[in-house]
């Protein structure tokens, strides 16, 4: 069980109130401005302490190929327009 809890993401040093954004607070926050692009990334099996080029290429492989596994992806980034 100690390897699957390692492959999810930090649980230690974050408060009680904070939470991952639902699909609804990124609507929200995307909604007055233009979506300039917006890329998933971060498939579970790849750690932000993994300094691995080939996971990293192999995760954006992944998530380009096969679009519905997005909804796996733990981060997001986009560029806005107001």
């Amino acid at each position: 069980m100690s390897f699957v809890r390692s492959l999810l993401p930090a649980q230690e040093d974050i408060s009680e109130y904070e939470q991952p954004l639902t699909h609804q607070d990124v609507a929200t926050i995307q909604q007055d401005f233009e979506i300039l692009a917006s890329r998933n990334f971060r498939l579970p099996f790849v750690k932000f302490r993994v300094n691995s080029g080939t996971l990293w290429r192999v995760d954006r492989w992944i998530l380009e190929s096969f679009p519905p596994l997005r909804h796996f992806a733990t981060s997001r980034v986009a560029a806005l327009r107001k």
